[in-house]
């Protein structure tokens, strides 16, 4: 009986973790997300390219890359 107790204990301890996991991709998948449509509203609403977007809402150069083809995505819808 007590085997059974640590094991389910040990079970939902790991799904426990992973639901955070999961919740934690999601949310950067969120503000990934979010970011993108705010340089794709800049852009428009200013007349700006990519990288003066980019730099008005002071986002890092190692990222810039990943946002630079999502916008290119959306650009071909």
């Amino acid at each position: 009986e007590a085997m059974r107790e640590l094991f389910q204990d040990e079970r939902n301890k790991g799904r426990a973790e992973g639901r955070a996991e999961k919740i934690d991709e999601c949310i950067t998948i969120g503000e990934k997300r979010a970011f993108t449509a705010s340089i794709n509203s800049i852009m428009i609403k200013f007349n700006l390219n990519a990288d003066q977007a980019m730099d008005a809402l002071s986002i890092d150069e190692k990222d810039r890359d990943f946002y630079r083809e999502k916008l290119a995505s959306l650009s071909k819808n």
